[in-house]
């Protein structure tokens, strides 16, 4: 976030909580996903075969990619392309690539012989994936027509070794909000946040900065909020199950972690942001 932000009236903590809404989560560990771990929910999406025709209706901001299964590309009698695949969907360079994420599969249905994995070629340069500190690049371009995470096997020998191959080629689909969509959800957020109990910043030139941009999008409906159970009759942010009062160091006070079960990253607060319409 800049300088004089709208977020600046609020504490550190509670800014960066907010800005963790927009990154997508739980797509980890690398060696068993095929798809990125917080980044931003505007980011390339990649959309199962089934749900191909399913794209959301502005568009994605930077644009899809389609995860076929082995089995909806090949036919499993003649072990060759099947007769009713799309013929406008490619296996290749940025739009579609074949998943591989179990051995059977990889054994009934190998990549044919001139596939190779997919690369993410950035300036020119390629990357699988596996480099330290790797990230995929907006303006980056995908080429290859296979990825492989094919967990191994108890056994020993080559057959049992573990098949990684290819980087992570987006987000979910269901994960992605337009990038304009994520900005007026931060500042709904702050702005709630402001209605909390223990908030007195609102003298500050941050503080009228996100009022007006609140206001400008429309996002300080009080009636709908309290409908959603968000604010109380008198416009104090509540607890939609409870009904109870927040306050400001709710949202960033960390839970006090069990004796014996500590974890030295835990950042979970003892109030928590979640979807009132998922």
């Amino acid at each position: 976030m800049s300088r004089n932000s709208p977020m600046d009236c609020l504490p550190k903590d509670l800014k960066r909580k907010i800005k963790k809404t927009s990154q997508t989560r739980g797509a980890q560990p690398y060696s068993r996903v095929v798809y990125q771990n917080r980044v931003s929910r505007s980011n390339k999406v990649v959309i199962p075969f089934q749900f191909r025709d399913h794209i959301y209706p502005g568009g994605f901001d930077n644009d899809y990619s389609v995860l076929v299964r082995p089995g909806d590309y090949f036919d499993p009698s003649t072990k060759e392309v099947r007769e009713d695949f799309p013929k406008n969907i490619h296996i290749g360079k940025n739009q579609a690539f074949i998943y591989y994420d179990n051995r059977k599969a990889w054994r009934d249905f190998p990549p044919l012989p001139h596939w190779k994995p997919r690369k993410h070629l950035i300036d020119g340069k390629a990357f699988d994936g596996q480099e330290k500190g790797f990230k995929r690049d907006l303006h980056g371009v995908d080429q290859g027509e296979y990825i492989a995470r094919v967990p191994g096997l108890t056994g020993r020998g080559e057959n049992a070794a573990p098949i990684i191959e290819g980087p992570p080629q987006g987000i979910r689909f269901f994960e992605f909000t337009p990038q304009e969509e994520l900005k007026k959800i931060e500042l709904q957020l702050a702005y709630l946040c402001t209605l909390s109990q223990g908030f007195d910043n609102k003298e500050t030139d941050s503080y009228k900065k996100l009022i007006e941009e609140v206001e400008k999008h429309k996002l300080n409906d009080h009636e709908r909020l309290q409908e959603k159970g968000i604010l109380s009759k008198d416009n104090k942010l509540i607890c939609p199950l409870c009904r109870e009062p927040l306050s400001l160091n709710e949202l960033t006070e960390q839970v006090e972690q069990m004796e014996g079960r500590e974890v030295v990253d835990l950042t979970i607060t003892k109030v928590n942001l979640f979807h009132i319409k998922e």
